[in-house]
């Protein structure tokens, strides 16, 4: 399926040295602004929520792309989309919503173009189906830079719509996953069981049950 496309081109970038940075969409998150880049740099970062605020900060400023953007702001501005409180060493930037919502729109991008000034970027978007509004403008912002970077933009989606929100854009490409047939879906299971293990299950029901989702 569209997951397993998108881990088999992450492995070939590892391959060729890229960096590659995940970024996954949640149901539960739907209405959470930013948490495709909040659960990814955590992620990146290895910050846990049991944390304390001076972890979190140090782990935060020790990702490569902080050290290539050389800017406490953008740190600070990070660190306040993590949701670090001020601390010894740390007080937050004061600025309306507006103002602090570009400003993280820029200090992300900014942090990405550093990097793809050292060598090219697989950036992955999984779930776009359930992206919140903030995150789908971030990316839109990210996807206009990235006509001019070593960017590779994969975005996976259920959602049709998606397509015609950058069918126009001449560096945007659409491929579509059709269901598998049920032949094909017999063929699957055998390749992955071995046709052996596979005369034995109940394979009717197994196709079935997918209707041609691998």
């Amino acid at each position: 399926g569209k997951s397993g496309l998108a881990s088999a081109l992450a492995d070939c970038a590892a391959e060729q040295s890229c960096n590659l940075q995940l970024y996954q969409c949640s149901q539960l998150h739907q209405h959470t602004a930013f948490y495709p880049a909040i659960s990814r740099i955590m992620r990146s970062a290895k910050i846990r929520l049991a944390d304390k605020p001076e972890e979190k900060l140090r782990k935060l400023s020790l990702l490569p792309e902080m050290r290539m953007v050389a800017s406490q702001q953008v740190t600070d501005l990070l660190a306040t989309l993590l949701g670090i409180p001020a601390h010894e060493g740390f007080v937050p930037p004061t600025m309306s919503p507006e103002n602090w919502r570009l400003a993280i729109f820029d200090a992300i991008s900014r942090s990405i173009s550093c990097l793809a000034a050292q060598k090219p970027i697989l950036l992955v978007v999984e779930d776009m189906h359930w992206i919140d509004p903030t995150s789908m403008e971030l990316f839109e912002a990210i996807i206009l830079r990235s006509s001019r970077l070593p960017i590779l933009v994969l975005m996976t989606s259920r959602d049709q719509e998606l397509v015609e929100r950058w069918r126009e854009a001449d560096n945007f490409t659409h491929l579509q996953l059709n269901r598998l047939s049920p032949s094909q879906s017999r063929e699957l299971c055998e390749e992955v069981v071995g046709s052996e293990a596979a005369s034995k299950l109940h394979l009717d029901r197994i196709v079935e049950a997918a209707q041609g989702v691998p």
